[in-house]
């Protein structure tokens, strides 16, 4: 290191340094011109007191990395090569900023510019552009192989994960023109991110096209580098539901399309088991309210002890269900606990159809040849003309001069 003191300034013409994993620092940094008009005055907090550049270039990104307290040992071997960044700088007594930045790993090239805040902890946060990054490279394989129950049990939300309070934050806001992950290509992402140690905080993320699907989340995932844990938020639009459901490994109505969708809520968990907390989903003209825990992959199964569904028309949601054109079959609700696999589900719980209120357990085979079989009682009156067909719409009152019809039965099943 070569320093020089002129006007209250240190002045670094020369700074060369071999941190862990024999990354070189190198800068320079020197008083501008028009600090020498003020001799002996002191300056305000945000004069610039020095101007200069500087590079980094790891050629082992994993222990420099580790030397900050990022842990990244779940990312494959053949990632993490080689890391490198640099850029102008201009210092003030609080704070360094960095223009025309440059990074790059692995081959791939980043730009833009950023700030470098003095304190405790140190606070470096910077705003990059590329055109494309295959996240796919990057992501941490699985370190568990739980096996999943045919029904989970509900799973607790991911406790809150504190990060180290003394490690330095690192914070971007990126755009990425095209980022790979999970075998497609995510068009128009913006994100701003914070990753402090271990933890990974999503202030924002947002993906304009992910197989025509709109996406917007935020939330946090801890161990990102080994084994993620993630606690989110979402809010998502779907003109074809079908596509997203195979991209995120859910299964698909075996005998109709679902089309277009929305869906919002929380989730957590890891990439083979989450809990779903006050979900929202609307399609083919029903909205479901859930809460409850999925298992995903091969296993894929669901437990939703809070569960609720209505429908104007559940037409068009038996339609898609069956794979058989339906019309005209009136308003449902359903309430209670839901779970099952892609193969058997139940529900237990409460059922209003044709405007008769239910309550007992359904269990429904979507494998091969679709099958029901119900078991429900009926609380107050069973209005057979309305389930016949021979009694006008659900509800719909009889004309006074009308002849009396079969004589409704009050029955407890």
């Amino acid at each position: 290191v070569v320093t020089t003191t002129d006007r209250g300034v240190i002045e670094i013409p020369r700074l060369r340094a071999v941190l862990p994993g024999e990354a070189v620092l190198q800068a320079k940094a020197v008083a501008p011109a028009a600090a020498a008009a003020t001799t002996g005055a002191k300056p305000t907090p945000d004069a610039i007191l020095t101007v200069g550049e500087f590079s980094l270039a790891s050629p082992r990104p994993r222990d420099t990395l580790a030397w900050l307290g990022v842990d990244l040992s779940g990312v494959p071997a053949d990632k993490l090569q080689t890391m490198g960044f640099g850029g102008k700088i201009t210092s003030t007594s609080k704070a360094v900023k960095i223009d025309q930045l440059v990074l790059e790993l692995d081959g791939a090239k980043a730009t833009g510019g950023g700030t470098v805040t003095f304190g405790l902890p140190l606070n470096v946060t910077s705003s990059v552009e590329l055109d494309r990054f295959d996240l796919d490279a990057y992501v941490p394989k699985t370190t568990t192989a739980a096996t999943p129950p045919a029904a989970p049990a509900a799973v607790a939300p991911v406790e809150p994960t504190e990060a180290d309070k003394k490690a330095p934050v690192l914070g971007m806001k990126a755009k990425v023109a095209k980022l790979v992950y999970r075998g497609e290509t995510l068009n128009g992402v913006e994100a701003d991110l914070a990753i402090q140690g271990n933890l990974l905080k999503i202030s924002s993320l947002k993906v304009t096209d992910l197989l025509g699907a709109k996406l917007d989340l935020k939330g946090q995932v801890a161990d990102f580098g080994t084994d993620p844990r993630f606690d989110l938020t979402f809010t998502t639009s779907m003109p074809d539901t079908d596509k997203l459901l195979g991209y995120v490994g859910l299964p698909k109505f075996i005998n109709g399309k679902i089309g277009a969708s929305t869906a919002n809520g929380s989730v957590s968990g890891t990439m083979d088991a989450v809990t779903v907390r006050n979900a929202t989903i609307t399609m083919a003209g029903a909205t479901a309210r859930v809460t409850g825990s999925v298992v995903l992959g091969e296993k894929f199964a669901f437990d939703f002890p809070s569960f609720g569904l209505q429908a104007q028309d559940a037409s068009q949601l038996v339609s898609v269900a069956s794979g058989q054109r339906q019309s005209g079959l009136g308003a449902l609700e359903v309430a209670g606990a839901f779970k099952g696999n892609e193969k058997n589900m139940t529900l237990d719980g409460n059922l209003t159809a044709l405007g008769t209120p239910m309550i007992g357990r359904i269990s429904a085979s979507v494998s091969g040849r679709p099958s029901v079989d119900a078991n429900l009682r009926v609380p107050g009156t069973l209005d057979i003309d309305n389930w016949l067909g021979v009694g006008g719409a659900p509800g719909a009152a009889a004309p006074a001069n009308a002849t009396p019809g079969p004589a409704r039965a009050a029955t407890g099943k």
